[in-house]
């Protein structure tokens, strides 16, 4: 059961779309997403779909309207979870030390 939780996730590719489309799907609060061109958040929640709109037409969901602009690596801490799901060799161990939630990893 998602219901209430608040979710950040690192990677917007293939498994991190899929990923936060479940979680908004079972109830969880998507706080903060980013993909290689930057990331997004909004503490009242995310719309993956809206967010995948985005990426088809600009290449990135950075900018995305309703949304304030955060950095790749360390403002993902703001969710009670996070699912890191980035291209090989952008995530480092140091990350996982910076957020302090629970970490769900996708490989």
């Amino acid at each position: 059961e998602l219901e209430g939780a608040r979710v950040a996730v690192q990677g917007f590719g293939n498994v991190g779309e899929a990923a936060a489309r479940l979680i908004h799907e079972q109830g969880g609060k998507l706080v903060a997403i980013t993909d290689v061109g930057g990331g997004v958040a909004n503490p009242n929640g995310l719309d993956p779909a809206a967010l995948k709109l985005r990426l088809s037409e600009h290449g990135t969901i950075a900018g995305a309207p309703g949304t304030e602009p955060i950095d790749n690596a360390g403002d993902v801490a703001r969710g009670s979870g996070s699912i890191p799901t980035p291209e090989p060799g952008v995530l480092k161990t140091e990350d996982f030390v910076k957020t302090r939630s629970p970490q769900i990893a996708i490989n």
